[in-house]
């Protein structure tokens, strides 16, 4: 039987926070990450040194984790943090409450009793925002300045740190001095982060790989226009134009500051969401980068041969994904891996909601598997994903998850776990790609990026601010006052995260804040050249067009309605309303419902619901549904005896109500709705509104998706995946 390679990349990211206008951090994120993930993943990995891994840093992180360390760096909320709590002005505490709860409440605050009860106090309920102030006294707003980043510690800090034991365990009732220690040894945690690293790379156990400064779409910075490869007739920038100089610039830049943090040039990248072209590859080989890595789905446009997968989501055909590719790049080449985006996100996405024992049960057997499938060559599974923002939804912040994966690996007699430079490296025979195909880790497309009048927006705004620093500079080499300064603004507005938020794609709470940090760097880009900013950057980007607090469908879906998340990619392409997106400020704990997901075939609706843990254990008995369009026509879709084996499906227009016999639901982890679109009178091209009401045993609502308001989509016509862009 075949052995299995398995390449683990691990990427760490967030974006610059910093508003260089005031030296201060608008946005905690790499603060607290660097805390909890960046620390503790590495730490997992020195526990189990039979392990390897590939951990990719972002240069723009490493950046603000040295400013933190050597300069005593401040965020907003860090500097509320450190303010006595009697000295907390009403300003500070209406930000407090704000900001001081943005952490995943099952996993992150309700295991802490006192964090729990100070998130229940903080909920408005019949009051306005200054009653609830009048609710926390001087001991509430001491307790919260330290849990919200006690909270933030990984596990194995709290393993190996008694004090920090002893702060958790003592809960509440803390004094002035146990916060300015909290506060210490975070600091403390994010000296370790860099030299941990090294050490791990410099005994052969971990890559370290790295991606251009500022993290931008490089295909984008090359080339606007090759985005309509993949998705015909997308709406560019009015102003676009082609900056290759810039891309250069920006892995030059990243490879000069990661000599400086590991004392080495990096071996590969993980080129900014996973987004190559031809191109970019060619410009990664010309600066000596051996490897890249994106998704499967960009491997199969460039050969022009499907990834197969059978209905549990495995690889029927692994001979074409497990194992590296060279690209010709001129007179050079580079590696390339694509990963496994089935294994990838059942850890990101799905893994989180099972007990850890059973998750690693599921991933070892599917490796096992591949090794069983494997004809000839040892095969290469890469399994490439985020390595921070998961874990907070896992019990334990993963790390049982991580631990037990990790000795199973370590044991594992045909299972062996190798760096991507090592697996490239090694690779005897050369499988080569002629052209490259322009795409990202999502969807093989940039639509998250470019295309929405948002995303097209700001890229208008840099493209403008650009023209003129390169006017009055005369190009990024230029050494007059403010001309580094300028270019370093406008190279930081070309990271990818800004556009990640602007459009329908994703939704935030902090949307106004990434906006303003982000319009902030170009208007410091005017000013470092003596130019007053345009009065166009005043102006918020995310109010050009109206904002849903859902996205939409983007490809036809395929359910089996029973109830379970039977794989990732069932749902993945649906349209999704994060019923806790507002924040916990705007939501009560007990709230049953977390997500929405809808979608659509060419001739049925799907609806899901999920919530914190099985809905079969937690909905109330007698529990019942109704579903209510509002257009075109007005119709209630009412779902009783959930819970039973049979439940009852009725439709209710004004006057009349009848069963429904080609409707479907079906209880278990989540629940899961289908009815066709002729039993709702809905044709293609009908614009619906809908929203979903969990309703008690007496018919009354108890919750209401969405809180407020409704979702609209259209129903599709049959090439609705093409004018969607899926290739």
């Amino acid at each position: 039987m075949a052995e299995v390679f398995v390449s683990f990349l691990w990427h760490q990211h967030q974006p610059y926070y910093k508003n260089v206008a005031t030296g201060v951090y608008m946005m905690p994120w790499l603060r607290l990450h660097a805390v909890k993930d960046y620390f503790g993943m590495a730490a997992l990995l020195e526990e189990a040194p039979e392990v390897k891994a590939t951990i990719n840093f972002v240069p723009s992180a490493l950046l603000q984790i040295r400013d933190y360390v050597e300069n005593n760096a401040q965020d907003l909320n860090l500097i509320l943090c450190r303010k006595p709590a009697a000295d907390l002005t009403e300003e500070d505490k209406t930000f407090i409450l704000k900001n001081f709860f943005m952490a995943q409440f099952d996993q992150m605050i309700a295991p802490h009793p006192r964090y729990r009860d100070l998130f229940q106090k903080a909920q408005p309920g019949a009051g306005d925002r200054k009653s609830v102030l009048r609710r926390f006294a001087p001991k509430d707003w001491l307790d919260l300045q330290v849990w919200t980043n006690l909270a933030w510690f990984h596990p194995l800090s709290v393993e190996r740190t008694p004090e920090l034991r002893a702060l958790m365990e003592k809960d509440h009732g803390f004094i002035e001095e146990e916060k300015q220690r909290v506060l210490a040894l975070q600091l403390a945690v994010m000296r370790e982060v860099i030299p941990l690293h090294r050490k791990l790379q410099e005994r052969g156990q971990i890559e370290i790989s790295t991606t251009p400064f500022y993290h931008p779409i490089l295909p984008l910075l090359c080339d606007p226009a090759c985005a309509r490869e993949a998705m015909p007739g997308v709406a560019l920038p009015r102003s676009w134009t082609k900056l290759p100089e810039d891309a250069l610039a920006q892995v030059r830049k990243g490879v000069k500051y990661y000599e400086e943090c590991f004392g080495a040039r990096p071996r590969g990248m993980w080129p900014s969401e996973g987004s190559v072209s031809q191109e970019v590859a060619a410009l990664f080989a010309g600066e000596g980068i051996r490897w890249i890595a994106t998704d499967e789905e960009v491997l199969a446009h460039s050969i022009g041969a499907a990834i197969q997968r059978g209905p549990s989501g495995e690889v029927t055909n692994p001979d074409v994904l497990y194992k590296p590719y060279f690209v010709h790049a001129g007179e050079r080449e580079i590696g390339i891996i694509f990963r496994d985006h089935v294994m990838s996100d059942l850890i990101g996405f799905h893994y989180q909601g099972q007990a850890a024992e059973r998750a690693v049960d599921d991933l070892m057997g599917r490796l096992e598997r591949v090794a069983d499938r494997a004809k000839g060559s040892s095969p290469l599974v890469s399994i490439i994903l985020d390595g921070e923002n998961a874990w907070e939804y896992y019990k334990n912040q993963g790390i049982n998850f991580l631990r037990g994966l990790y000795r199973r690996l370590a044991k594992h007699p045909r299972i062996h776990t190798i760096r991507v430079e090592d697996a490239v490296a090694s690779c005897k025979a050369h499988d080569h790609i002629t052209r490259l195909f322009p795409g990202s880790w999502i969807n093989h497309n940039f639509a998250i990026w470019i295309g929405h009048p948002e995303d097209n927006t700001a890229w208008d705004h840099v493209y403008a601010a650009r023209k003129r620093v390169m006017e009055k500079t005369g190009g990024p080499a230029a050494t007059g006052p403010g001309a580094s300064r300028a270019w370093e603004e406008i190279y930081a507005a070309e990271g990818s995260d800004w556009y990640w938020w602007y459009g329908d794609d994703h939704v935030t709470a902090q949307i106004e804040e990434f906006d303003l940090l982000f319009r902030t760097h170009l208007k410091t880009a005017y000013e470092a050249i003596g130019e007053a900013p345009p009065t166009a950057l005043d102006i918020p980007v995310t109010r050009a067009v109206t904002r849903r607090p859902y996205t939409q469908p983007r490809a036809l879906l395929d359910v089996r309605v029973d109830g379970r998340i039977t794989s990732y990619f069932e749902w993945v392409d649906a349209g999704r309303c994060d019923l806790q997106v507002a924040g916990a400020m705007d939501r009560g704990g007990q709230r049953l419902l977390t997500t929405l997901w809808f979608g659509y075939s060419t001739d049925r609706f799907y609806l899901r619901l999920d919530g914190h843990k099985s809905l079969r254990d937690e909905l109330p008995p007698g529990a019942g549904i109704r579903v209510t369009f509002a257009g075109p026509t007005s119709l209630v879709a009412l779902v009783t005896g959930i819970a039973d084996k049979s439940p009852t499906i009725v439709l209710v227009r004004p006057g009349t109500s009848s069963p429904c016999a080609e409707a479907t639901c079906a209880l278990d982890r989540v629940f899961e709705f289908s009815m066709p679109f002729h039993s709702a009178r809905c044709t293609v091209g009908m614009v619906v509104e809908f929203h979903v009401e969990l309703c008690d045993e007496a018919g009354r609502t108890i919750e209401r998706a969405p809180a407020s308001g409704a979702i609209r989509f259209e129903v599709p016509a049959p090439d609705f995946e093409r004018i969607a862009w899926q290739v």
